[in-house]
């Protein structure tokens, strides 16, 4: 059989491979089945010995629960790397876009600084002009305050032939006008008659050579008689803004402009003299003469980083610096990132350590600010130093406690702007606008906020030449008066004083440069500043009129009882009376100021924070 089977396998070929093939596929599968029922039952009889053995089952127990722990151990670090990965990707998107912020800043603060700008060199403005010439001029006059005392003598002779060449054109003119006493308002001129104004109207297009010659009488005249018309008859103002649109004017504001004359010299340079042109460039050779790059780094030893190392008892300022830092020309590409911030925070902060008295008060981190975008830190340092001198400009005042020397500068500005825009200030006074309401922050901040950077940046050039701060009140008697035609045309509170605060900062370079040209030629005088003192101490401002006015009529009743000889009980009863009343009067003013004036403060910074949500720029 076997013999058959193998034969027919040859014979048959593929049919008894396939035989042979599923021969040996059951004794496979036959072993197979074998081998499995063994496991099968060995692990039976492990699985009853495990059964029937506590030791084996408590370590079989121990062994299961350390692979479950294992693997649940592995289930949470899988976890924990999925649960990661989201945060990872976020980490690198911040860090991309940190990076990308500071190329962006980067790139700002290099337009920032490739910006051109104005300088103020002595008597010379240069427009457009790099700004190292800036941070030149800073450093000279800082390290040759001789110089300032030049400029000064040369400044008051100027002045003085800028007053006689005035008089002198007012004189010669078809009309000579009566000069008004100090204090008192101007004259108006006499009407045009209507055939005049008709004139005047129907060739306003043709007639352009009768009205240059119009213009260049009005500027030359120093007094308001020759611009304005009087207020019962007023000729109505043609004129263009910067778009060209034709703006026509109120017939009766226009007529009670007083402030032409303040401005009619925005353009005129000062007159060639051999002293001032040699002051200019002995100030040009130091200017040059300055190590350029200037360093960045200061010695060890010197008294900006002695005073950096100083760090006991000062939590509270810098606390209070600290604050005002980060909202210090937030949109500036210097002060926006870290290293700008930390700087201005250092020079603050070793001010306070060298005047115990003002410490930190708000408006003194943006005029610090303004110097660190042209000089580096130390130097910052020295010339703010020199900004609050009272040798020097003497800002110091405005940030004493109880900024009574703020108060002082209102005061002032108030008597200026009665002498020379009368109308306005009456205009202003009676719809409840005073000077601390709008002009604090000027003053505060040297007009950084909310004017352009090189807006006070141009004001800072003068100050450190002049080593005064006069230039201050004149350039806000300026402001009022290129804005007094639109004031005067409006007639309530909220108006009035939103368009002080807003209007004059989104003014164009040029209209900014005019009315800082305004302000260094200005006429206002070492005189009139004599004369606001005087009125200050006096207690003269018209904010304290009616006090001004009592105590001058109690002192003149007691000088007339003096010659009089009068000693009459009543008499003294009743300036007693008087005396009491005067001084309870006084007090309640004083507290009116403060309130006012702390009031005032909390409403700019409230402002202030407003426009950089709006995005109300500062620099430029």
């Amino acid at each position: 059989m076997d013999g058959d089977e193998d034969w027919e396998a040859s014979e048959g070929g593929g049919q008894g491979e396939a035989v042979i093939s599923r021969r040996f596929s059951l004794t496979s599968l036959t072993d197979r089945l074998a081998k499995a029922g063994e496991t099968i039952a060995r692990k039976a009889a492990a699985a009853g010995e495990l059964v029937l053995d506590r030791d084996l089952r408590t370590r079989s127990a121990a062994l299961l629960a350390g692979g479950a722990g294992k693997a649940a151990k592995g289930l949470v670090q899988g976890a924990e790397r999925i649960a990661a990965g989201p945060r990872a990707i976020q980490g690198i998107l911040q860090k991309l876009q940190l990076r990308i912020e500071e190329q962006r800043l980067n790139a700002l603060l290099q337009e920032q600084q490739d910006a051109p700008v104005d300088v103020q060199v002595a008597f010379q403005l240069y427009e457009d002009a790099p700004q190292d010439l800036r941070s030149r001029l800073w450093i000279a006059v800082l390290e040759h305050p001789e110089l300032c005392n030049e400029y000064q003598a040369l400044t008051a002779v100027l002045q003085r032939e800028r007053q006689q060449a005035a008089v002198q054109a007012a004189a010669s003119g078809p009309a000579s006008p009566v000069q008004p006493e100090p204090g008192a308002l101007p004259i108006a001129a006499e009407p045009q008659s209507n055939g005049d104004a008709a004139a005047q109207l129907d060739g306003s297009e043709g007639d352009e050579e009768a009205q240059q010659e119009s213009s260049e009488e009005h500027a030359r005249c120093p007094d308001a008689a020759h611009l304005a018309g009087s207020y019962s008859n007023p000729r109505p103002e043609r004129r263009q803004d910067e778009d060209g649109w034709q703006l026509v004017t109120d017939q009766a504001a226009a007529g009670k402009l007083q402030g032409q004359p303040l401005l009619a010299r925005a353009g005129q340079p000062a007159p060639y003299c051999a002293e001032r042109e040699g002051f200019r460039n002995i100030l040009m050779t130091a200017m040059m003469s300055m190590p350029w790059p200037l360093p960045r780094e200061y010695p060890a030893d010197c008294r900006y980083a002695t005073l950096l190392q100083i760090s006991v008892g000062q939590e509270a300022v810098n606390d209070e610096i600290e604050r005002d830092v980060g909202r210090t020309f937030p949109e500036t590409a210097f002060l926006a990132a870290q290293s700008g911030q930390q700087a201005l925070f250092r020079v603050l902060r070793a001010y306070a350590l060298i005047d115990m008295e003002v410490g930190y008060c708000q408006g003194m981190a943006f005029c610090a600010g303004c110097l660190l975008f042209y000089v580096p830190e130390e130097p910052a340092f020295q010339i703010f130093c020199r900004l609050m001198s009272t040798s020097g400009p003497n800002l110091r005042r405005f940030y004493l406690p109880g900024l009574e020397g703020l108060k002082d500068e209102l005061r002032k500005l108030e008597f200026l702007t009665h002498r020379y825009l009368g109308h306005l200030t009456a205009h202003l006074n009676a719809a409840g606008v005073v000077p601390v309401l709008y002009a604090s922050q000027w003053l505060l901040t040297c007009f950084s906020c909310p004017f352009p950077v090189s807006f006070s940046c141009r004001l800072i050039d003068i100050m450190l030449q002049e080593d005064s701060d006069s230039i201050l009140l004149k350039t806000a008697v300026a402001i009022l008066a290129e804005c007094e035609g639109d004031l005067l045309m409006q007639e309530d509170f909220e108006s009035l004083l939103t368009y002080l605060k807003i209007e004059p900062a989104q003014w164009s370079p040029q209209r900014l440069r005019r009315v800082l040209n305004a302000a260094v030629s200005s006429p206002i005088g070492a005189q009139d500043l004599a004369d606001a003192e005087a009125a200050l101490r006096l207690g003269e401002g018209s904010s304290h009129a009616a006090l001004a006015d009592h105590a001058a009529a109690a002192g003149q009743q007691s000088l007339q009882d003096a010659a009089g000889g009068s000693s009459a009980p009543g008499a003294a009863a009743d300036g007693g009376e008087d005396d009491a009343a005067v001084a309870e009067l006084a007090a309640a003013q004083q507290q009116i100021d403060d309130e006012l004036m702390e009031m005032v403060l909390k409403l700019d910074l409230e402002w202030g924070s407003l426009e950089e949500e709006v995005g109300t720029p500062h620099g430029g």
